[in-house]
This record gives C-alpha cells, sequence and structure tokens, in this order.
C-alpha cells in the first residue's frame, strides 16, 4: 500500500512513520510479527515548524520521501496524491492542544479544519482516510463519568471544536476517526508540553510538580499505542469505515492530582 501523512515529521507522526516502514505482516494478522512489508510507499509532507530532524534516518530507505512544504498548498497535496499513487492518508498537520488552539484560533482553523476539508474535495473514490481527532470533542464532564462513542459531542474549546468538524467531514465520505485520549511517551519529536511527559520531566529535573485545576480529569494513551490504532485501523478499514473509535486506556482515567502522586510513587 501506499501511504501518506501530513505533519509526519511531529510528535505522533515521527513514531508512526517508523512503524509503519517496519511493518511486516502474515496471514495470521495485522500485528507486525515477520512476513511481508506492508508500505510500498510512504511519503511526509511537513513544515517541519518544530525545525527537528526526525526522520533524516528513513532517507536511505527507497520507499520513504520526504517533502518540505505545508498541507494548506493544495496543488502539492493533489500532486502528491497523483504522482505517488496514494491510498491511504493520515492528516496529522494541525495545531495540538486547547492552549496552543487559543492562541492563534484561526491558524487552528485553518490547519484542523480547512486544509482537510479541502483535501477531501480533491480525494477520489480509492482514498482512504484515517484522521487523528480528540476525546476534547466530549467536552467537559463535571461528574468524571466515563464517556463511549454514542455520547454526544459538546467541545468547548477551540481545538475540540476544529478537531469535530474535521472528524464529520472525514466520516462522511467513509473514514475513520480516532478521538485520542491525551498523548504520552517518548517520540523522536518529543513534546514536553504534553500533560503526563510534563509532569514526569518536571519530577525527575525539578522534583517537584505544579499542580493547576488538580480535579481536572483526564484519560492517557501512550504514542506507540496510538500508532498501533492507525495500524488496526489501516489494516480493518472495511469494518471501521464511517466510525469513530475512542482510543485511550480504561485503567489510566484519573484526575491531575491522582497522576502527580502515579508519578511522585515512581520517582520516589
Amino acid at each position: 500500500m501506499n501511504v501518506f501523512i501530513s505533519g509526519g515529521s511531529g510528535y505522533i507522526g515521527s513514531v508512526l512513520v517508523e512503524k509503519l516502514l517496519n511493518w511486516e505482516r502474515t496471514t495470521t494478522g495485522w500485528i507486525p510479527e515477520g512476513g511481508l512489508q506492508v508500505v510500498k510507499k510512504l511519503v511526509v509532507l511537513d513544515n517541519l515548524s518544530r525545525k527537528q530532524n526526525t526522520l533524516g534516518r528513513f532517507c536511505s530507505d527507497t520507499r520513504f520521501t520526504f517533502i518540505n512544504g505545508t498541507v494548506t498548498d493544495m496543488d502539492l497535496v493533489t500532486g502528491i496524491l497523483s504522482d505517488y499513487d496514494i491510498e491511504y492518508i493520515i492528516p496529522l498537520a494541525g495545531i495540538v492542544g486547547m492552549p496552543s488552539c487559543k492562541k492563534d484560533p484561526a491558524l487552528a482553523w485553518m490547519l484542523n479544519y480547512n486544509a482537510v476539508n479541502a483535501m477531501i474535495d480533491e480525494l477520489g473514490p480509492k482514498h482512504r482516510v484515517v484522521i487523528a481527532s480528540t476525546n476534547s470533542g466530549y467536552g467537559s464532564r463535571p461528574d468524571g463519568a466515563p464517556v463511549t462513542e454514542d455520547d454526544p459531542l459538546n467541545p468547548i474549546s477551540v481545538y475540540g471544536m476544529s478537531k469535530v468538524e474535521a472528524e464529520k467531514a472525514i466520516l462522511e465520505i467513509g473514514g475513520v476517526s480516532l478521538r485520542l485520549a491525551t498523548v504520552m511517551g517518548y517520540s523522536p519529536c518529543m513534546r514536553l508540553d504534553l500533560l503526563v511527559n510534563n509532569f514526569v520531566w518536571n519530577a525527575a529535573k525539578n522534583r517537584e510538580i505544579t499542580l493547576f485545576e488538580k480535579g481536572f480529569r483526564r484519560n492517557y494513551i501512550h504514542v506507540e499505542d496510538v500508532c498501533q490504532a492507525f495500524m488496526l485501523a489501516i489494516d480493518k478499514y472495511e469494518e471501521m469505515s464511517g466510525k469513530a473509535f475512542n482510543v485511550g486506556l480504561s485503567e489510566a482515567n484519573l484526575t491531575k492530582e491522582e497522576l502527580a502522586h502515579e508519578i511522585g510513587r515512581a520517582h520516589v
């Protein structure tokens, strides 16, 4: 298969690219466990806004192509889809998180929704899309009750609203949406502004964690597991088509205070 990832050198993308290029499949299942290589071509479009060389290690792989550019350049995007005979699209380019989107809401809407919606107009029937959405789309739940995919969406931030609108557009064409919990874990494009990563960094470096809204409850997911979810969605695309799925760890439904205590115990 031929895969296109926008924003592929970012936090999730730089882990996902490696997994896709190393993905081998047997006739017994989708889990990488030896067999034929699944990905024949993998094209990444990224403007390198984080100024990190996270994908240089793949340049010797003839299946891999990196293009320095922006997802808002639709001529470039449509050219990639055509020239590389792309089958699967994973749009990761965007502004992630409530604080960043609040800082520049116009840019957030342009990247998180407008660019995705514009791309949809160019897609043919063979193109399949798996999008990274967010469980922020459910909005605030004061009682901390778990949500399922059947719960109504009620985003209260620019981040949540822009991702929900992009998800709607993708599902209308039969795509798959992964509603990610708060992502954590190591990536070649490391982000220390993500909640768990930030807490662990401060606990290890400064021996203290500063808490705001300590009762605010979140669910979490490791970046490695996020990438496995993308691979599953690709492999089971026909069965998952037109649907949204929560991607998180049920056992990690913690308040910020509970998370801080867990990290504190691990660093004692």
